[in-house]
């Protein structure tokens, strides 16, 4: 047998040889791990992976990965291993890969036994410690203070990774869904800016029914207040035959929470319903109507004047009511669905 085949049957996982080993057969080196500028260093366990790479007896690293192998058989998560041999959690799954496909689990690698390998515990304790004084740092200033503190060079990236890791996940919002049977039950109302040529702003407002998704008002105003505001309502109504809503939904927006627009409503018996403070879904109706004004409207149009807009705007809310098709409503248009419920109530 070659020198080099005896040495890969020493360092296989699966021969005879190796599984008859002990837990750990250390070599004949004196371990004293000290604290970083006085942070605490649990117990010595001699399968940490800094000290790994000081020793210069290969084997060692050999029994290491075998560690990891025997902590997997045992029933251990990978983040579990990860933890119990202070190791990154993709350092244990390139060695159980290893292991699985019959590799050897020896370091082929050509970097020198004594390179240095960064402290990862130590690093997130430091940038968790920063992040709760200055929790306004970027992981850039993060990374410059831990140099300037210890005087060791950490990645922005590798911070920024680890900050991420620290923060604690958010639960996923489940928006909630708002489905009417009936029109004119209730409006969504709200307010979009654009600018024209010569940079002139504009202000739109727009109305549409939960129901039947038409567009009862699209009106765009050099201003916006309360009377814009009061405006828009009043021509919804107006182009709905005299029919008022029951429930008129805005958000928090200065000019539908006016004390003029309130004293509006309430002469007109509607109820102002406000969405919640960072829940734009509740109001998601409209929200889509303008996405759909400016993608397939506004993006083939220029407009010079505040009167060539208002027009554009009408002639945008007698095609969305009459010619589109919306997927949510069975690709049908509004004023289709309008007719069917008119039928039904009949």
């Amino acid at each position: 047998m070659s020198k080099r085949a005896g040495e890969s049957a020493k360092i296989n996982p699966r021969s005879e040889e190796v599984t008859e080993m002990s837990l750990a057969t250390l070599p004949n080196t004196n371990y004293n791990p000290t604290g970083i500028n006085g942070f605490p260093v649990p117990v010595v366990d001699l399968f940490r992976y800094e000290n790994i790479y000081k020793n210069t007896n290969n084997g060692f690293a050999v029994e290491f990965r075998q560690q990891m192998i025997r902590l997997h058989e045992q029933g251990f998560k990978l983040q579990e291993i990860a933890e119990r041999l202070n190791c990154s959690v993709s350092v244990v799954k390139k060695w159980l890969r290893r292991y699985r496909e019959g590799d050897i689990i020896s370091d082929k690698s050509r970097a020198p036994l004594h390179r240095e390998v960064k402290n990862t515990q130590f690093n997130q304790h430091m940038v968790k410690e920063i992040l709760e004084q200055f929790p306004f740092y970027g992981s850039r200033r993060i990374a410059h203070q831990i140099e300037k503190e210890i005087g060791v060079e950490v990645s922005h990236v590798t911070v920024s990774q680890m900050m991420k890791d620290i923060t604690e996940k958010k639960e996923p919002v489940v928006a909630e869904i708002i489905e009417i049977a009936e029109p004119d039950t209730i409006w969504h109302m709200d307010m979009t800016p654009m600018r024209i040529a010569k940079g002139k702003q504009q202000y739109i407002f727009a109305i549409i029914d939960a129901c039947t998704r038409r567009v009862l008002a699209i009106k765009n105003y050099d201003g916006c207040t309360s009377v814009e505001v009061i405006d828009c309502l009043y021509s919804a109504i107006i182009n709905n035959a005299g029919k008022k809503p029951r429930t008129l939904y805005t958000d928090n927006g200065g000019q539908f929470v006016s004390k003029v627009f309130e004293d509006c409503l309430k002469i007109r018996t509607i109820f102002h319903h406000k969405t919640d403070k960072g829940c734009p879904w509740q109001n998601g109706k409209v929200e889509r109507l303008f996405k759909t004004l400016f993608d397939e409207w506004f993006a083939y149009r220029w407009y010079i004047t505040p009167k060539g807009l208002s027009e554009s705007l009408e002639e945008f809310r007698n095609w969305f009511n009459n010619e589109r098709e919306i997927q949510k409503l069975g690709y049908k248009t509004p004023m289709q669905i309008m007719k069917e419920k008119q039928k039904i109530s009949c």
